[in-house]
């Protein structure tokens, strides 16, 4: 049987973590482009890791996984690390396509958590426009206020939006750079992989 009071703070637990995450990456009510017109980049595929936060102590693992011929399954697990052990900080999985607009590619995410079988949240999507260089990844996400002062409620507008203002810093957030997990890592982010599939 479900124990119902495990649910409902579970529940709890993740509208806390995503009001975070809003802030920090910001949630908005439209998608950017198609996913149906989209193609996975292999490039993209594989685990990345962000550089450890000074201020908590935490780092967070990407892991990128095709889900078809034109989206991926994203896994972002932050963690931190108290010696040998791994202590899991917060989970997101996301639906991610890539859209090109006007030369500048963005990667389109959907929050996609077990969590939402309980009621879909309207302000699932993100926009980061996305760079690479040799191993690295630059992510800069899409400012949530940015979108929703321009009073917008389509996806075209979105697109439209961004288009104009791809020179804009005002439109961007801090960037974050990821390095690809090369073979020598594998074995440490399989434990934080592993931690996290032992979180109760």
């Amino acid at each position: 049987m479900f124990n119902s009071s495990k649910i409902v703070s579970r529940r709890g637990m993740f509208v806390g973590t995503c009001a975070l995450i809003l802030v920090l990456v910001g949630c908005i009510s439209m998608p950017l482009g198609d996913p149906e017109k989209a193609k996975v980049d292999d490039k993209l595929v594989g685990a990345w890791l962000s550089p450890v936060d000074s201020s908590n102590g935490q780092a967070t693992l990407f892991t990128v996984v095709p889900y078809d011929s034109r989206t991926c399954l994203v896994s972002e697990m932050a963690f931190s690390k108290d010696g040998d052990t791994i202590k899991p900080a917060g989970r997101f999985d996301w639906k991610m396509w890539l859209v090109d607009v006007k030369g500048t590619r963005f990667a389109a995410l959907e929050m996609k958590n077990p969590q939402f079988a309980f009621g879909q949240e309207a302000e699932r999507y993100a926009v980061a426009k996305i760079t690479t260089t040799g191993d690295t990844i630059t992510i800069t996400p899409i400012k949530d206020d940015f979108v929703k002062n321009a009073k917008i409620t389509t996806s075209k507008e979105l697109e439209d939006l961004v288009g104009a203002n791809l020179e804009n810093a005002q439109m961007f957030s801090d960037p974050m750079t990821l390095t690809k997990v090369k073979d020598d890592q594998k074995e440490a982010v399989g434990k934080v992989i592993d931690a996290f599939s032992q979180v109760k």
